[in-house]
C-alpha cells in the first residue's frame, strides 16, 4: 500500500533505461526524513510495466525502531492489471503477493491464501490519477486484500517544493483505515505529493524529488 517509503537518507537519482521514466519521492514521518519510494515506468502502446521499491527506517536514539522494505512489479494492459509480484518485510513480518489474469478473473495468491477477483482490477496506482478515478475497489499490493475506496476532489491548492509554490489539484482517497490526500500538478497531472494520517495522528508524507519533477514545470 502507500505504507511504503525508505531509508534514513533519500535514494540517489538513477538514470532510467531508454524509454522508461522514473518517479521518485522522499518520504517523511512528520518533519523527519525516513526514506524513499521509487517507481520505474516503461512500456508502449496499451501496456505499462511498473517496478517500485520502497524502504524506510524509523530510528530512535540511533536504533531502528521500525523498518520497511517493499518491492513490487506490476504489468498493466489497457487500464487493467495483468500481473503482480511483490514481497514485503514490514519490521520482520513478511508478505508476498502474486497475481495473474486468468481469462474471466484475476487470481491472487497471497500469504493469506488464494482468491479470485474480477477480470479487470487495479492497485493503488497513485502515479496515474485516471486509474484511481475509475475504481471503487483496489488491490493492496502488500497484503493481497481487495479494499473498498473512494476518490473525491478537494479542489485547487498549492504545495511547496524546495521553496517554490506549485499549483495543484488535490484529492482525498478514503476507505477503511485509509486517510490519504494526493496532489497533482495542475495542467500536467503529475503526481507531486501524498499525505497519510496514521494511527496515533502521525503524518506520513511523500514529496516528489527534483530529479523526477520536470513534467511538473
Amino acid at each position: 500500500l502507500l505504507t511504503a517509503a525508505t531509508l534514513s537518507a533519500p535514494s540517489p537519482a538513477r538514470a532510467a533505461p531508454d524509454g522508461a521514466r522514473e518517479v521518485s519521492f522522499e518520504v517523511f514521518l512528520g518533519d523527519r526524513a525516513i526514506g524513499y519510494q521509487r517507481f520505474l515506468l516503461s512500456g508502449s502502446g496499451g501496456e505499462v510495466r511498473v517496478e517500485s521499491r520502497a524502504e524506510f527506517a524509523v530510528k530512535l536514539l540511533g536504533i531502528t525502531a521500525y523498518g520497511y522494505d517493499h518491492r513490487n512489479v506490476e504489468v498493466w494492459r489497457d487500464g487493467c492489471l495483468r500481473s503482480i509480484e511483490s514481497t514485503t518485510n514490514a519490521n520482520g513480518e513478511r508478505y508476498r503477493v502474486q497475481g495473474r489474469n486468468a481469462g474471466d478473473a484475476f487470481v491472487v495468491d497471497a500469504s493469506s491464501g488464494e482468491r479470485r477477483l474480477p477480470e479487470c482490477v487495479g492497485t493503488f496506482a497513485y502515479w496515474d490519477r485516471g486509474k484511481l478515478a475509475t475504481r471503487t475497489r483496489l488491490l493492496n499490493p502488500q497484503t493481497g486484500e481487495y479494499v473498498t475506496v473512494s476518490l473525491s476532489p478537494l479542489g485547487p491548492g498549492t504545495v511547496t517544493l524546495e521553496g517554490r509554490r506549485v499549483e495543484v489539484e488535490r484529492y482525498a482517497l478514503r476507505g477503511a483505515d485509509l486517510d490519504i490526500t494526493l496532489a497533482y500538478a495542475r495542467g500536467s497531472g503529475e503526481w507531486l505529493t501524498l499525505e497519510s494520517r496514521l494511527n496515533g495522528g502521525r503524518l506520513l508524507r511523500y514529496v516528489r524529488t527534483a530529479a523526477s519533477r520536470s513534467a511538473a514545470g
